[in-house]
């Protein structure tokens, strides 16, 4: 047990080596905790009625970096598996945890820093032993010395994205495709400020609904399915709640895809409407 457990560190520090090399990110904070007597305060949302939501955690890790006197932050939450950021997840309420996170960060930038820090992106990172499910030749050898890559969603100002890479955009090892010569990858996960902005509220808003729901007893068994995803895939309560996709397929929570620009749209939306309340 204990050599299982060393062996995806010593892969993640000797991998994290380019990035350090290469970004000028630095690690500022890790294992922040937001929570009643914690570092940071938790979140305190209102449900109506009086009541009062808070949302606690645990940040993996914060990094800072500066364009000029602008101090910029991003968030890195470690995964057992090579995981993306979707962003149409996030707008279902399927994904909220970057999203609060970034909240938490961008709220309390005064507290953990003495300065103001705007957001730049939130990203997963793998920390995992391919060992155990590669076949031990040389090509399983060659994949242990490859970088960490992060995906993630960033700020979309090219000189921003600069700072992940300073090898962009000629170099795709570390992240998927981000740049070009001149501008943006069309096909690059990156959100304006405005519609980061929009999103930090939408999240918000989607929590308090799910909070309210359990607040008010909702406990329907009703999963989700988005494209081939199903909820039950990950669920091992299956014995207890007995549903069965075959049999039940009516309980079952059917999302619409949406593509990401139709996502960005809906942000724009909700940004307006932001605007108006203020």
């Amino acid at each position: 047990m204990r050599g299982t457990c060393l062996r995806p560190k010593v892969r993640d520090r000797r991998c994290a080596y380019e990035h350090d090399v290469r970004s000028a990110y630095k690690t500022a904070e890790t294992e922040v905790l937001f929570d009643e007597g914690a570092t940071l305060p938790p979140i305190s949302i209102r449900l109506g009625d009086g009541e009062l939501l808070k949302i606690r955690g645990r940040i993996d890790r914060i990094d800072l970096a500066f364009l000029g006197e602008r101090m910029y932050f991003r968030v890195i939450d470690y995964k057992s598996r090579p995981r993306a950021v979707d962003l149409l997840r996030m707008y279902l309420g399927l994904s909220l945890q970057l999203p609060v996170y970034a909240h938490v960060i961008e709220a309390a930038s005064e507290a953990l820093f003495h300065a103001p820090s705007q957001f730049a992106g939130m990203y997963y990172v793998p920390v995992y032993d391919p060992l155990s499910e590669l076949k031990r030749d040389e090509e399983a050898a060659l994949s242990l010395r490859k970088p960490i890559r992060f995906r993630g969603l960033g700020l979309a100002n090219r000189d921003v994205l600069q700072l992940l890479d300073r090898n962009l955009p000629a170099a795709k090892d570390l992240f998927p495709q981000m740049l070009t010569k001149t501008g943006i990858h069309t096909n690059a996960m990156v959100v304006s400020a405005e519609v980061w902005r929009a999103l930090r509220e939408h999240t918000l808003k989607k929590a308090s609904e799910l909070a309210r729901s359990m607040v008010d007893g909702v406990t329907a068994i009703a999963p989700y399915q988005l494209k081939q995803e199903r909820a039950c895939q990950n669920c091992n309560l299956q014995s207890v709640c007995q549903f069965e996709a075959h049999f039940d397929e009516r309980q079952m929570r059917v999302f619409k895809s949406i593509a990401k620009d139709d996502v960005i749209a809906q942000l724009n939306v909700v940004a307006l409407d932001v605007r108006e309340v203020q």
